[in-house]
C-alpha cells in the first residue's frame, strides 16, 4: 500500500475514533472500520473493532456475523462457532451463520454435520444461492449426482449472473454424462 493511502487510512481511524469518543453507542464507525480490516485481510483487527460494535449492540445479528467470519478467517474456529451461533439465537433465519458453521464442519471433515448446517442455511432462505452450491459440492462429493445436479441447478437459477456459471454449467454436464 502507498505511503499516501496508509496515511488517508490513519487519518480515517483517528476521525472514526473521535466519532465513537463523540457517541459511544455509534456502531458505525466500528463497523465501517472491521470492514476494512476485513478488505484487507487483517482479520485480527477487523475482530478488535466487531468486538467493540457487539459490546454495544449484542444483539445485533449483521455484527455477530461479521465477527464470527473474521474468527473463521483467522482460523480461531471455537470463537467463530460461538459467534455464529450467537447470530442464530438472535436471528434463526440467519441463512450465512448456518453456512459459516457448515464451513467450519467442512474444514474439519464433519460432512454429514456441515450437510445439515448447509440444509438449515437453505430452510433459513431458501432464495440464498450459496446453501445450494455448497450442498451440489458434497453431494457430488458423496457420489450423488443426481442431488448434485439438482442443487447446482438451483445455484444457477437464484445466481443467473454467477461469476462461476461456465464452470458450473460445465460440472452438471460432467455429472449428467458419468
Amino acid at each position: 500500500m502507498p505511503i499516501g493511502e496508509l496515511a488517508f487510512w490513519a487519518d480515517a481511524e483517528k476521525a472514526m475514533e473521535a466519532a465513537v469518543k463523540f457517541d459511544p453507542k455509534f456502531v458505525e464507525p466500528l463497523v465501517a472500520l472491521g470492514d476494512f480490516y476485513t478488505s484487507r485481510n487483517v482479520f485480527d483487527n477487523a475482530a478488535l473493532y466487531y468486538e467493540r460494535a457487539r459490546k454495544i449492540q449484542p444483539r445485533n445479528s449483521a455484527i455477530l456475523l461479521k465477527l464470527a467470519e473474521s474468527y473463521r478467517n483467522d482460523e480461531k474456529k471455537k470463537l467463530a462457532k460461538k459467534y455464529f451461533l450467537d447470530a442464530i439465537r438472535v436471528d434463526p433465519k440467519a441463512s450465512d451463520a448456518y453456512l459459516g458453521l457448515g464451513l467450519l464442519e467442512e474444514e474439519d471433515r464433519r460432512r454429514e454435520s456441515a450437510m445439515k448446517y448447509y440444509k438449515a442455511a437453505q430452510a433459513a432462505d431458501p432464495n440464498n444461492p450459496k446453501p445450494y452450491k455448497l450442498l451440489g459440492f458434497m453431494y457430488r462429493e458423496l457420489g450423488r449426482n443426481k442431488a448434485a445436479i439438482l442443487s447446482f441447478r438451483k445455484y444457477l437459477t437464484l445466481d443467473p449472473q454467477s461469476k462461476e456459471r461456465e464452470d458450473i454449467e460445465e460440472l452438471i454436464s460432467k455429472l449428467e454424462s458419468e
